[in-house]
């Protein structure tokens, strides 16, 4: 996936389960080395 189109895909996810999910927390993570740098987004959601 690209990083250009990572909010994209979220917010399409996002908008698409907003009826039957409850997003209760987020947690961004950063990990890099010489040559990437990494971002996860981890979300924690339960169903309504």
């Amino acid at each position: 996936m690209e990083r250009e189109e990572l909010a994209d895909r979220i917010n399409d996810w996002l908008a698409r389960n907003r009826e039957t999910l409850e997003i209760v927390d987020v947690c961004a993570r950063q990990s890099s080395d010489r040559e990437f740098h990494c971002v996860s987004l981890i979300f924690f959601y339960r169903r309504k």
